[in-house]
């Protein structure tokens, strides 16, 4: 049986040009459905690790999205918020490799996992099957969103843009919320 780190080095490096999409099935289509599984994503990837996970860490996230949110500063919300939930897939990853291999992950093979970018770590959680198909696709959207944000060198936004950003930062911060408060902890 190949070792679970070669595959996952293997698969970082692969160029995804080349390769289809996977398909979904029921993708959820609109920004209610998209919201809907946003609360899922963020639920299941918060409770999966609500025994380390100390309340006063998502309490301190929390507020320091609420500042940048109350400071009008929505981008760096989105991009604060995509690293976040990135750190929580990241960590799925781990523990579901760990958890298949019976034995915890050395530095260096976390590190290859850290140091995947965004697109073959969800394809990787989407293979691992830790995401359902619509929390695959409120993952892809909250990172397209932060994309949207982060590569736009002058930061000039239409408008509509900028209220679709407001709409995400304050989105994804009340479901973290309401999430934080629907946890238990002990």
């Amino acid at each position: 049986m190949p070792d679970i780190m070669d595959l996952a080095t293997d698969y970082a490096s692969m160029d995804f040009t080349d390769y289809p999409s996977p398909e979904l099935t029921e993708t959820p289509s609109g920004e209610i459905e998209w919201e809907s599984s946003l609360d899922e994503l963020l639920g299941d990837l918060v409770g999966a690790f609500a025994d380390v996970l100390l309340p006063a860490m998502i309490q301190a996230e929390l507020d320091e999205q609420q500042k940048l949110i109350e400071s009008r500063d929505y981008c760096s919300t989105i991009i604060r918020q995509a690293a976040f939930v990135e750190s929580l897939l990241q960590w799925a990853i781990i523990e579901e490799i760990e958890s298949y291999r019976e034995a915890d992950l050395s530095n260096s093979e976390q590190n290859v996992i850290e140091q995947m970018g965004n697109e073959p770590k969800v394809y990787m959680a989407n293979a691992l099957g830790l995401l359902t198909d619509s929390e695959y696709e409120a993952y892809t959207k909250l990172m397209g969103t932060r994309n949207d944000v982060a590569h736009n060198w002058w930061m000039t936004f239409s408008d509509e843009e900028q209220e679709h950003f407001e709409h995400v930062a304050e989105r994804v911060y009340q479901t973290l919320e309401a999430v934080q408060e629907d946890i238990d902890f002990s």
